[in-house]
């Protein structure tokens, strides 16, 4: 399970997302496809479930979506945007 970091804030233009890290106050933009990812990862909490809630928007395979998700989650993880959370 994932939920969005304290250690970042976003802000949403549109359809793209900026990500402000407090660390070392760095700004990310996400493009449209990144702020759609994190934002169905955030409400989903969980990457299988996001790629299954993304589907409906894109004209992809769920398997090559979930690898996208997975990989996507691996970053953000890394980068501070999200943090693990505890299994119910």
């Amino acid at each position: 399970m994932y939920k969005l970091s304290e250690k970042v804030v976003l802000q949403k233009l549109g359809p793209e997302v900026v990500v402000f890290r407090f660390s070392d106050e760095r700004f990310f933009s996400l493009d449209s496809v990144a702020s759609k990812m994190l934002e169905a990862i955030i409400e989903a909490g969980d990457p299988q479930r996001a790629a299954s809630a993304l589907l409906q928007y894109y004209d992809i395979d769920q398997a090559t979506l979930e690898a996208d998700v997975l990989a996507f989650v691996e970053k953000c993880e890394r980068e501070g945007f999200l943090a693990r959370t505890k299994s119910a």
